[in-house]
């Protein structure tokens, strides 16, 4: 501690209480103490390679099952990769060494599964969160997964939706799981946030919840789109609506997912006669004419040589459909010219020989008749803020060509133009003022006030929040009454927002405290202190604040400009000052009249920027952050229009408490005191009570990660 060695168990020597510790026990040592420390988190060529399998004899114990993923484990490498497998015996085991530059990987490690549970199916999202299916129906998720081991820890079971539900497959995504159950129900898993690993309850969920449809399976792709197969008729459907805010979706549309386009008249005989040849056969009329005439056919130019010699080789009947239809067509009237090609005169041949609709029929019989039985969306990244593709109109039908027929009519394209002409006539060159020229509104809570003159107390007080401006975000006025009894009367005290310079978190492990700071309040160094009763409540009030203060100083939460101040504060959330006037009136300016507007996400130690904008920061566990220009998250998280480029981000950092031991004569040092003592748990100033199970966290974003420990042990 602080460069000494240590003992052992961490002990430190003092006389008594609270004078300077050493790390020797000297004959005069009356009391020790040492330190704890618990951790705590803040909440993504060109052929086969045979593996070697788990056994020399593969026959022994086959893989039933394989799922890849782990490539965005926070903080981890992304050139490793997490390879899960499921054997025929219910076993599950992890390859290891796989990279890309070494995708076969190295080596198999067995993964223990609870006892009396097999697994059936296993399935990995790209953060590692790891899911399986075991045997009896349940699903078993994978602890302890992080960058140091990718493998985990220990199992934890999560219960089927229903007794009666049992699961059959699992697929996890980056945000979110789903499963399908063995009669075809489709489950959603809420409460999934896999970027927290750490944490029981981020990567288990909160419940399922049940989808509309049955699928015989699903896939999740890389940004959580969905990917299934109907049980009953076997056809591929996407789940459209899948975005940040609403991770369940809207509803199914089926896929039209031909293996081909229907072969137009241009195309060769042998597209057409392969076609044939996966559902009808060689026709046998055709064929029975090819061997009645084939020894009176006229003899082959050289590349019609090459031609059916090649067509004949590769087994498919178009050496047949050529000769018969060069039979049948040989006396009708059609002038052959040198350069004439072998795929047009028996093109040409067949227009007298089969109805002109005869291929778009056999493509269309062909491809009706498909049925899916798999699919992996998991390399398939689709844009969820842009319009989808075309994907969802089977092309070919009649349904879909009066659709295409309507939407290229002439007089369609005629009403749509005649209506942008007159839209840009009324439009564009006239404003209307609003029907409602002013909109008021007004929020109100319940809070403790601290009041900071004598006598110094906490008394409830009634917030209120009115807000007067246009519709919109621009605000005209905004004024914060907070209404409290004191001495047995009524007290008010009214507050302009434009005077506000800063409304910021200033939470400790006993309250949740909002810090409102004005210019006023700055000369005198003082602030209002409000204490809500949840951290929602607090957030709201926060994002509520920040929000009305731009709107009434004409900013916008946007991105931050290159050349703007950026701060911290202590509880690690980023600030910034963006400068908008002149360098010269800032060197005017006094730091109590400098606003600044709360950023939202971001959880640091320090951020340092430079005049071209490039701007990194350090969190309390020395993970390097870059900003990418975005705004919103944290407190503004849900707020419709203020989260813009908003990704997740992970922090830990370490809390630490003392131990503190007396020594009596009869029992040697124990955590007995005098009356008079220190608390025997404590802070490092000792004048603070801290417990190892009493210890609270600083607000809902926090979670325990590990059980707490001697300093010595702890490599922080």
């Amino acid at each position: 501690m602080d460069g000494h060695f240590l003992g052992n168990e961490g002990w430190t020597y003092c006389v008594d209480f609270p004078f300077t510790y050493t790390p020797e026990k000297r004959w005069n040592s009356m009391v020790r103490r040492r330190k704890w420390v618990r951790y705590r988190r803040y909440v993504a060529t060109d052929r086969w390679a045979e593996i070697e399998g788990i056994h020399s004899d593969p026959v022994l114990e086959p893989v039933v099952d394989v799922s890849i993923g782990g490539i965005e484990i926070p903080g981890g490498d992304c050139e490793h990769i997490a390879v899960w497998v499921v054997t025929v015996l219910g076993r599950v085991l992890f390859r290891e060494g796989v990279t890309r530059l070494c995708p076969e990987g190295t080596s198999w490690t067995p993964v223990p599964v609870p006892e009396n549970s097999e697994v059936s199916q296993v399935s990995v999202g790209r953060t590692g969160l790891t899911w399986a299916v075991a045997w009896n129906g349940n699903a078993l998720v994978r602890l302890g997964v992080s960058r140091s081991n990718y493998i985990g820890t220990e199992w934890t079971e999560v219960s089927a939706p229903d007794p009666e539900e049992k699961l059959l497959q699992v697929a996890v995504g980056q945000h979110m799981v789903w499963a399908v159950g063995r009669n075809g129900t489709v489950w959603f898993r809420k409460g999934i946030r896999s970027e927290d690993l750490g944490c029981r309850a981020s990567v288990t969920g909160s419940g399922w919840v049940r989808m509309i449809g049955t699928m015989a399976m699903i896939s999740v792709g890389p940004n959580d789109q969905v990917w299934g197969i109907t049980r009953e008729d076997r056809q591929l459907c996407l789940r459209t609506g899948v975005t940040l805010e609403e991770t369940s979706g809207r509803e199914w549309k089926e896929i039209a997912a031909p293996f081909w386009n229907a072969p137009s008249r241009t195309a060769s005989v042998s597209s057409l006669t392969s076609l044939g040849s996966l559902r009808l056969g060689t026709p046998l009329h055709v064929t029975a004419a090819a061997a009645e005439h084939g020894d009176d056919l006229v003899p082959l130019t050289p590349e019609r040589k090459k031609m059916f010699h090649h067509s004949s080789q590769s087994g498919s009947p178009s050496g047949d459909v050529a000769a018969a239809t060069k039979q049948e067509c040989r006396d009708s009237p059609i002038n052959h010219s040198p350069g004439y090609s072998t795929s047009g005169e028996v093109l040409s041949c067949m227009r007298s020989t089969y109805p002109e609709d005869w291929s778009n029929a056999l493509a269309h019989d062909v491809v009706g008749s498909i049925t899916w039985s798999w699919v992996s969306g998991t390399a398939c990244t689709i844009d969820f803020v842009a319009p989808l593709p075309n994907w969802f109109s089977p092309t070919g039908s009649a349904v879909d060509g009066a659709i295409r027929h309507v939407e290229n009519a002439e007089w369609r394209r005629l009403v749509l133009h005649r209506l942008r002409d007159r839209q840009k006539r009324e439009t564009e060159n006239f404003s209307y003022d609003s029907a409602i020229e002013k909109s008021t509104w007004v929020k109100s809570a319940n809070a403790h006030l601290w009041r900071d003159s004598h006598p110094c107390q906490w008394v409830r007080c009634r917030l209120e929040l009115e807000r007067l401006g246009t519709e919109g975000e621009a605000c005209d006025l905004a004024l914060l009454r907070l209404l409290y009894r004191h001495a047995s009367s009524d007290r008010k005290m009214a507050l302009n927002l434009a005077e506000v310079t800063s409304a910021c978190d200033l939470s400790d492990r006993e309250r949740r405290l909002l810090g409102i700071y004005t210019q006023t309040l700055n000369e005198k160094h003082s602030y209002i202190k409000l204490a809500f009763g949840t951290d929602r409540e607090l957030e709201d009030w926060i994002a509520t604040l920040n929000l009305v203060v731009l709107g009434m100083r004409g900013m916008h939460d946007g991105a931050v400009q290159p050349g703007a101040a950026w701060g911290v504060a202590e509880r690690g959330h980023v600030f910034v000052h963006d400068v908008d006037i002149t360098q010269s009136h800032i060197d005017d300016m006094a730091m109590t009249d400098i606003s600044w507007r709360h950023l939202g996400g971001g959880h640091f130690q320090m951020v340092e920027s430079c005049p071209a904008g490039v701007t990194w920061a350090l969190g309390n566990n020395k993970t390097a952050w870059a900003y990418t220009g975005g705004y919103g998250g944290g407190v503004f998280k849900g707020v419709t229009g203020h989260n813009v480029r908003v990704g997740p981000m992970s922090d830990m950092k370490c809390v630490y408490i003392y131990e503190n031991q007396r020594w009596n004569p009869i029992s040697g040092f124990a955590p007995r005191g005098l009356l008079t003592d220190r608390y025997m748990w404590s802070d490092a100033s000792g004048l603070v009570e801290c417990t190892k199970e009493k210890t609270k966290l600083d607000s809902i974003h926090w979670h325990w990660t590990a059980l707490s420990s001697k300093y010595p042990e702890i490599d922080c």
